[in-house]
Parts: C-alpha cells; sequence; structure tokens
C-alpha cells in the first residue's frame, strides 16, 4: 500500500515555473501516479549532488543529477509543443 503523501509543503509560489519543488524523492512514484490520474502531463527534474561534478559549479550539479544521486526534485508542466 501507498502511503498517502501531503503535497502542500511542496506547493511552488507564483515566482517558480515549477509546480512542486524540493520533494523528497521517496514521494517519486506517488506524484508521478497522482499526476497522471489527473491527466496532468509533467516533467521531473532530479535535485542532489553528483559525485563526478563535485568540483563544478552548483548551476552544474541541479542541471546533470541523475535519479540515482538524487536526493529531491522539482516538478514542471509539460508544455505542449
Amino acid at each position: 500500500m501507498v502511503e498517502k503523501t501531503d503535497i502542500a509543503p511542496f506547493l511552488s509560489d507564483d515566482t517558480r515555473t515549477s509546480i512542486l519543488h524540493g520533494v523528497p524523492i521517496q514521494h517519486r512514484d506517488e506524484i508521478i501516479r497522482r499526476a497522471k490520474l489527473a491527466g496532468v502531463k509533467i516533467k521531473i527534474r532530479y535535485r542532489g549532488p553528483r559525485s563526478h561534478n563535485k568540483y563544478r559549479g552548483s548551476f552544474v550539479n541541479r542541471c546533470s543529477c541523475l535519479m540515482k544521486d538524487a536526493t529531491s526534485f522539482a516538478v514542471y508542466p509539460r508544455r505542449p509543443y
């Protein structure tokens, strides 16, 4: 049984482009399931350290984080192209 996650603490304010941010990685499956049930297309960006980039800037670490290294993630709406 999957535990329901309260998403209120992770909701983004109007200054961010993300829907949710700072969500711990253990809630990933629950968030994806909720988005599918709601019919919302999302894009997930993983956040956290990446060991081979530790001497590069923090922006590079955020942009190149893999799911296996992630400690949290952000959810963005998928834009239609």
